[in-house]
């Protein structure tokens, strides 16, 4: 903090386009890249926290969908320069949706479930007796990355999964209704692992 306010509002113009230039490119900026893209980079060393923390700051807003008013506030809060503040805001406000959508395209997420196909099977001889004349499951997952799971439950574990999704899904709805219980909701998955 000490330093945005001893910071030349030209200096950290400069830092703000910057940290907007990797936002819009969905890159975390270095100094090498920094020293490529202006000439003679605006940073020295001190300003160089300065240019990550304004870094996080546009990449946690745009993540989280933080409204601009709530950043605001927030930022005032951490008794930031006025002018600091505005410049942030004012940027966010007039580029959200961009940012948005390339942060949307450049996340790290799992692949989708894009089909699933089961069929029951009863082993009807089998070089263990436990296994003869139970029923299993095949189940046969096609995921968006092109792959192809295929696994056996027995009927206590379908049940159990099948459980476990409805309850999930009952979750859902709840945060749904109410989203200021995602950050409890949160918390307490956190705290069972």
């Amino acid at each position: 903090m000490p330093l945005l306010h001893v910071l030349p509002e030209g200096e950290f113009k400069a830092m703000l386009e910057l940290a907007l230039t990797g936002a819009r490119c969905g890159e975390v900026l270095d100094s090498s890249y920094i020293a490529a893209f202006d000439g003679d980079s605006p940073l020295s060393p001190e300003n160089g926290i300065v240019f990550t923390a304004l870094q996080i700051i546009l990449r946690t807003a745009i993540r989280t969908r933080t409204k601009a008013s709530s950043v605001e506030k927030d930022l005032v809060s951490l008794n930031l320069p006025v002018l600091v503040v505005a410049s942030i805001v004012e940027s966010l406000k007039k580029e959200r949706m961009g940012l948005e959508l390339q942060s949307l395209s450049h996340r790290t997420r799992f692949p989708r479930l894009d089909g699933l196909q089961w069929r029951v099977d009863v082993a009807i001889s089998s070089s263990s007796l436990l296994r003869v004349f139970r029923p299993s499951i095949t189940m046969q997952m096609a995921l968006s990355d092109g792959r192809i799971k295929t696994f056996d439950v027995s009927v206590e574990q379908f049940h159990q999964l099948r459980y476990n999704v409805a309850k999930v899904l009952r979750e859902m709805q709840e945060l749904e209704r109410h989203p200021s219980n995602i950050r409890l909701y949160v918390l307490n998955v956190l705290l069972h692992f």
